[in-house]
């Protein structure tokens, strides 16, 4: 068993890959990828949910509660 490693950031590398799934022989196998590491996907989840989110009236507000 052989491994290609295909980036299919562009049409040619795209192309490639539906010409190798097309032959009888070839087995492609999409590679997960993350953008980020565990830890930061977990702490975009929780601020799109709105976990620790803090709201404040004005700025003198926010001020006060940072302890300024």
């Amino acid at each position: 068993m052989t491994t290609l490693i295909i980036k299919n950031n562009n049409v040619h590398a795209r192309h490639f890959i539906e010409y190798a799934r097309s032959l009888p022989y070839v087995e492609v196998v999409e590679a997960e990828t993350r953008r980020f590491k565990p830890e930061v996907e977990k702490a975009l989840r929780d601020s799109k949910k709105g976990v620790g989110l803090v709201r404040c009236e004005d700025a003198q507000d926010m001020f006060k509660r940072l302890g300024w």
